[in-house]
């Protein structure tokens, strides 16, 4: 399962497609503050 995720660079939303578990944690880190 993987889902699309956001890392705001420089003001662009860049999509970026990592698995679900990886997407946990690193919103649980705040690295990456849009999910979905």
């Amino acid at each position: 399962m993987q889902l699309a995720c956001f890392k705001v660079i420089d003001g662009i939303q860049i999509p970026i497609l990592i698995s679900a578990a990886v997407a946990t944690l690193l919103i649980g880190l705040g690295l990456i503050p849009l999910c979905s």
